[in-house]
């Protein structure tokens, strides 16, 4: 056994360490990426907004008349359907109003009866000339004037009943009730909100629209929109109508987006993003994954194009200008790629040219 090593020979394993390591280092790994190819496609222009839910309907509910709240028959939150009553006012006064104007009419109708009994009666005899016409016409006028006032009793007995059914709110249209002021025992007076309620079957959607594009986009357009609350899901919608009122500051005009929302996952507040086709839009473009563009600090552009060469392989960067989005897919407008080419998507960060790749299996590129 040596126990002291000799100095010349732990010299020539040194060196031959730093040249098998040196021989490691210059074979370099392919490093594994994911590419996808550049597509051609027929596609319509867009324009890509950002807006937020409103109400379809929003109403601040008031009692038609004064009076003490009896009931309140919601709590907020609660939904409710077209024609509920939502709370009642103590309808107690009104309805011996009711009561006494019924009585009123039952008088008059009796009066108009007999006056008619005995205009009928002189008019018979009359007939046999046994009465003077004075005294028919003015038994005619007195049937009238009965007549009037049974029509006008009647009339008041309508007031009442109405001012009566005053005393309850109803629901003008079926949602939610989002804000409650009401409290049994409360004086209520005409026309101060109690009760606010908003449509949730539907919601409406606005977003400006900026001035270029106003000729470009037509009621009924398809739309695609996103809220960021629901960031899994997408939504398909028309527009419903084009404000031809502008904001002079921005120089944009309010698209209305009207959505169905069965199933409650949308609520006023919440904000979208919103993707229209242009009218007149379609046409053929080359379009590249957002994911393989890479923006540089100085605001340029780049994708990893993967070539194949004798030794395998590997990547070369290629600068490029993009254009509108379309999906997951931005228009290439300059740069010198062609339809069928490879860039990389996944594994594109700190890449270098000329550097080895080994590709992953395929990838399925989403749909524009």
């Amino acid at each position: 056994m040596v126990r002291d090593g000799c100095p010349v020979c732990w010299g020539f394993v040194l060196v031959g360490l730093l040249v098998v390591g040196r021989g490691w280092a210059l074979t370099e790994l392919p490093t594994p990426v994911a590419a996808v190819a550049v597509v051609r496609e027929v596609v319509a222009e867009q324009v890509q907004l950002s807006g937020g839910a409103v109400p379809y309907r929003q109403a601040l509910l008031s009692p038609e008349v004064d009076g003490v709240v009896a009931t309140v028959a919601v709590e907020l939150g609660e939904r409710v359907v077209a024609g509920q009553t939502l709370l009642t006012l103590d309808p107690s006064i009104a309805q011996i109003e009711v009561r006494t104007a019924r009585a009123r009419v039952a008088e008059a109708e009796a009066l108009h009866a007999e006056a008619q009994r005995r205009r009928d009666e002189l008019q018979r005899l009359s007939a046999q000339q046994h009465v003077a016409h004075t005294t028919l016409a003015a038994a005619e006028a007195e049937a009238a004037a009965a007549a009037a006032v049974a029509l006008r009793e009647r009339a008041e007995l309508e007031r009442y009943v109405e001012r009566l059914a005053q005393h309850r709110l109803q629901a003008p249209f079926a949602g939610m009730v989002v804000a409650r002021q009401a409290e049994l025992g409360q004086w209520a007076e005409s026309g101060s909100t109690q009760l606010e309620l908003v449509a949730t079957e539907v919601i409406r959607v606005i977003a400006p629209l900026p001035q270029h594009y106003y000729p470009r986009v037509v009621e009924g357009a398809s739309v695609t929109l996103r809220f960021d609350a629901l960031p899994g899901e997408r939504f398909q919608g028309r527009i419903s109508a084009r404000l031809a009122r502008g904001q002079e500051a921005s120089r944009s005009f309010p698209l209305l987006i009207d959505l169905p929302n069965p199933d409650q996952l949308l609520a006023p507040g919440m904000s979208a993003q919103i993707t229209i086709d242009l009218a007149d839009g379609e046409r053929s473009r080359l379009l590249l994954p957002r994911d393989a563009v890479l923006t540089h600090d100085d605001g340029s552009r780049l994708v990893w194009r993967v070539v194949e060469v004798a030794a395998g392989s590997q990547v070369e960067p290629v600068t490029v200008a993009v254009g509108g989005a379309y999906g997951s897919h931005l228009e290439l407008v300059a740069g010198e790629l062609a339809e069928g080419d490879q860039v990389v998507v996944l594994g594109n960060e700190g890449l270098r040219a000329g550097q080895a790749v080994r590709l992953l299996p395929a990838l399925a590129a989403p749909s524009p």
